[in-house]
């Protein structure tokens, strides 16, 4: 927990001892009353908290916000919809690479029952989580769509030249970006897309879906990744640069 989160902005705070935060400042920071941490409220500022009481029952904690968090990286992620337990993992990994926006979609060669799944009854549990681990407060949206047809409705028909990057992660393809010349194209670029299909990958008609819509391909080699293995290296190498 690199970053103390709460859902709003007050000069204290009390957490009682079945309030998970309480469990961590505890027993995993080991923190003791004068220690001072790092902190954020949800969608607003950072700043630091002082530990002015702790025992077994509560913790209370004074204050100090700082100014506006840091803005989102300006990239959306299209996902295909993995297994509930990937799902949940790969919430907080995007989350704490600082995505602006994540779409959940059913492919074509997906399982469609599980955009009914247990997953989605707290998702923002899974979010918070990795707006701590990423030292950040900005969630991002979390939209769900029964096809990528449904997902793809806020794109523009013809992407703007030089300003949206437009990818999708391909195992082998002779007109797709290397990892290299991907990185090379999004410094080129103010706003990236990225779309990484299910476990059983893209149907046909999703791919010519995709490439109609702008989509370029990024070559991840000769190997088969899994759904959170393809997406945490795309989208990480994205964020790592500088928009």
């Amino acid at each position: 927990m690199n970053l103390v989160l709460f859902s709003h902005q007050a000069e204290s705070y009390s957490l009682p001892r079945s309030d998970r935060r309480h469990r961590h400042i505890r027993s995993i920071l080991r923190a003791r009353v004068g220690d001072v941490l790092r902190a954020g409220v949800i969608n607003g500022p950072v700043g630091e908290i002082l530990i002015e009481q702790l025992d077994d029952n509560e913790i209370v904690l004074a204050a100090r916000w700082q100014g506006p968090a840091p803005p989102p990286a300006p990239v959306t992620v299209l996902l295909g919809h993995p297994r509930p337990p990937v799902l949940k993992r790969l919430w907080r990994d995007m989350a704490s690479l600082g995505v602006e926006e994540i779409r959940v979609f059913s492919g074509d060669l997906g399982e469609r029952s599980y955009l009914t799944s247990s997953a989605w009854d707290d998702p923002d549990l899974y979010l918070q989580d990795g707006l701590s681990q990423g030292g950040h407060t900005v969630a991002p949206r979390l939209l769900r769509f029964a096809r990528l047809d449904e997902a793809l409705e806020e794109d523009p028909d013809t992407p703007e030249e030089g300003r949206t990057l437009r990818l999708f992660g391909a195992l082998r393809s002779d007109d797709g970006f290397s990892l290299e010349e991907m990185l090379r194209e999004v410094n080129r670029s103010t706003s990236v897309r990225i779309c990484v299909g299910p476990e059983r990958g893209f149907a046909d008609r999703e791919e010519t879906l995709l490439r109609g819509r702008g989509y370029r391909p990024v070559s991840l080699g000769q190997r088969i990744l899994r759904t959170e293995t393809a997406a945490t290296l795309l989208v990480g190498s994205v964020c790592s640069q500088e928009f």
